[in-house]
């Protein structure tokens, strides 16, 4: 909190659009002052137990531990190297790409730094389980979670056929989802509730040295083949979103 808090705003409120990891540690900060309860004890109450997600759980802020089995996690540069941007230089790029460059394991890294923005733990199931749930409406009162919807918008106001977002909800198309990083894993779900599609991919290297999101990536991959050019938007190359 206090390196999102250090770094000047971007732009006065309301003019402007910015994804920020600080904003969703300070929701979690307001959950448990408005509940007086642990944030986990709040996740594992209203979403982990209701949806029956067995394989998930949100971690004490002090464990690094990841049930067993799951994949080791890797990218190639660090926090502070990619805090202005997730493209790393040129030469690191072409190192990676000739294999004469190796990514670190940070698998073991807590990721205390997240916290509410992106510290869970979950398997694929449980992911397409929640974001069905999410976008259809069992999470919310009826009235909350259409404000939820109706929330999202372009994210180029100049390009109403690009990606929109709202209220921690994203839409490319008829789908409906969100993305997720930490350095050393990356995840995407997304949800068409009208074609009953689920989309959830996994990728144990995040970032790519080119600063992609592998898993966003292979959604577009999944999502073109899906929908045979009939989708009018993508999903953003980077959420930047844990």
């Amino acid at each position: 909190m206090q390196l999102g808090l250090s770094r000047p705003p971007y732009f006065p409120p309301g003019t402007g659009y910015h994804y920020s990891n600080t904003n969703t540690v300070l929701l979690g900060l307001i959950a448990e002052q408005v509940t007086d309860r642990p944030l986990g004890e709040e996740f594992r109450a209203r979403i982990f137990e209701p949806l029956g997600l067995t394989g998930t759980e949100f971690p004490e802020i002090t464990s690094t531990a990841i049930p067993d089995p799951h994949p080791q996690g890797y990218t190639y540069g660090t926090n502070v190297e990619t805090i202005d941007s997730l493209v790393l230089p040129p030469e690191v790029q072409a190192a990676a790409k000739a294999g004469t460059l190796a990514p670190m394991d940070v698998t073991s890294v807590n990721p205390s730094w997240a916290w509410s923005a992106g510290a869970g733990i979950s398997t694929a199931e449980d992911v397409a389980r929640y974001v069905e749930a999410l976008v259809g409406g069992q999470l919310l009162p009826p009235a909350v979670q259409r404000q939820r919807l109706d929330s999202v918008v372009p994210i180029d106001p100049s390009n109403p056929q690009s990606a929109a977002y709202g209220l921690a909800l994203a839409r490319f198309g008829s789908l409906y989802g969100h993305s997720g990083e930490l350095p050393g894993f990356n995840s995407f779900m997304a949800h068409d509730p009208d074609r009953k599609i689920t989309v959830v991919t996994w990728a144990s290297l995040a970032p790519a040295p080119d600063g992609r999101g592998p898993a966003v990536e292979l959604a577009k991959a999944v999502i073109g083949e899906l929908y045979a050019g009939q989708l009018p938007q993508q999903p953003p190359d980077q959420d930047g979103a844990g």
